[in-house]
């Protein structure tokens, strides 16, 4: 009778539900295995910063969406000073201690908007997206002393690790692809190094030497 078609009816309802609802969890739980995945990709072992790849595919990305908008873009490339001297005198395990407290302290001293990524070795990147200089600046002197006020866990309390640092900002008109915005921040970050360490250098608007 008619009850129990009805009956049938939202048996056959129920079932397509609690089919769609497991199909979902499932779904839900093979995005989530993949985002671990991916993350595992494009994140460093040692400081559980992004790694160099990923810094090159965001950069990329930042880099169009700020010359297709003409937004402002910046980027800092630091490095650790005698990072070398930490390794030799109080070996490597030590070292690495240095750099994972010293990622989170990049941490600390960036935005939530910022991508910071282990560049290579004790080198290390953060892209700033719609920043300008001013801002970038401001970032990167947080950075200087985020790196350097504190004493390290292991090393000598008068022991200070310092870094030196490369500040690009995109300049529209005269860099025409992400190259251009590295080399200029690299090139800054040497300048510091030559310059005595412990400090910022920023690169001249149109690239080329600081």
């Amino acid at each position: 009778g008619r009850l129990s078609d009805d009956i049938a009816f939202c048996e056959v309802v129920a079932e397509a539900a609690s089919n769609a609802l497991e199909r979902a969890y499932l779904f839900e739980a093979i995005q989530k295995a993949n985002q671990s995945l991916a993350n595992l990709a494009t994140t460093d072992d040692l400081t559980g910063l992004r790694n160099h790849r990923y810094f090159r595919e965001r950069l990329e990305q930042e880099f169009a969406r700020a010359k297709r908008y003409l937004l402002p873009l910046s980027l800092v490339i630091f490095d650790l000073d005698d990072f070398k001297r930490v390794n030799d005198t109080y070996g490597h395990l030590q070292g690495d201690v240095v750099l994972q407290e010293m990622a989170k302290r990049v941490t600390n001293s960036t935005r939530r908007s910022d991508v910071t990524a282990r560049y290579g070795g004790e080198e290390f990147a953060v892209i700033m997206p719609q920043t300008d200089l001013e801002g970038a600046r401001i970032g990167a002197e947080r950075l200087l002393r985020g790196v350097r006020d504190v004493p390290y866990r292991g090393l000598p309390p008068d022991y200070r690790v310092t870094a030196s640092i490369g500040l690009a900002t995109l300049h529209h008109e005269t860099m025409l692809d992400c190259e251009a915005l590295i080399r200029a921040a690299d090139s800054a970050l040497y300048e510091a190094k030559r310059n005595g360490k412990n400090q910022l250098v920023v690169a001249p608007r149109r690239g080329g030497k600081p």
